[in-house]
């Protein structure tokens, strides 16, 4: 049985989007900007994040102690004008301040934020990238 193409292109989506949390939490930041279109419109943090630049000069502002760790979970496609692909995901995140890199595991009281992410994917050459990226916090956690 053929597989069908908008099925296989939004789990490869998928795949890039596991690949930016996982780049964005081990202070990769040339790959993160690496996921992303050209003309990227990132909001984090209430600001509108426009192109790779902005995304660097932002990333390389997070304080050099903090640990993160983003879990994405719950993520299948929306519809989505041909040629690109939309996502809807879960992402839990925890945050944690390691003075030493070296003593892991680091102890926290808990996630630090739950969102619900929207991400638009547009095809660069034969790789599919990130275009838009927004969340929206749905709990905070009073315990981190």
């Amino acid at each position: 049985m053929d597989q069908d193409p908008v099925s296989a292109d939004a789990g490869a989506a998928v795949q890039v989007l596991h690949r930016f949390y996982a780049h964005l939490d081990d202070r990769r930041y040339a790959d993160v900007v690496a996921l992303m279109c050209a003309d990227v419109c990132w909001h984090r943090q209430g600001e509108a994040l426009r192109g790779h630049a902005a995304v660097m000069r932002a990333l390389e502002r997070r304080p050099p102690n903090m640990m993160t760790l983003h879990v994405i979970t719950n993520a299948f496609a929306m519809q989505a004008p041909p040629g690109e692909i939309a996502l809807s995901a879960l992402m839990t995140a925890y945050r944690g301040s390691v003075e030493d890199a070296g003593a892991l595991p680091v102890t926290i009281r808990g996630p630090f934020r739950a969102s619900r992410l929207s991400v638009r994917f547009r095809r660069e050459g034969t790789h599919w990238k990130i275009a838009e990226q927004d969340g929206v916090a749905t709990f905070e956690f009073a315990n981190a």
